[in-house]
């Protein structure tokens, strides 16, 4: 069985196993455990889908530019904690 990453039992509040800081943080530093605070706490609690923009993790991390972002959902791919898939419009133009 593949280790929790993300509690969903309640709607309001989210909790992470420790293994999210204990084995994953020193792999993905402090920006990826700001951002993966962040998709969790903006997560559908029953398909775990998270895509909130960009402005507003930065707004939600702290930062004035999209480099800690990036760095941080690179370091998430990286361990194999998240996977972005592109969204897209009718139009055929990407979402945020």
């Amino acid at each position: 069985m593949p280790d929790q990453i993300r509690d969903a039992r309640r709607s309001r509040y989210w909790t992470a196993d420790n293994v999210i800081v204990d084995v994953y943080g020193p792999k993905i530093g402090m920006a990826g455990l700001a951002v993966y605070a962040c998709l969790c706490r903006h997560a559908n609690s029953e398909t775990q889908d998270s895509f909130p923009a960009k402005r507003l993790l930065m707004q939600e991390c702290g930062v004035k530019t999209e480099g800690p972002v990036e760095r941080g959902l690179e370091a998430l791919v990286a361990v194999g904690l998240l996977s972005i898939t592109p969204r897209f419009r009718e139009d055929g133009s990407q979402t945020s």
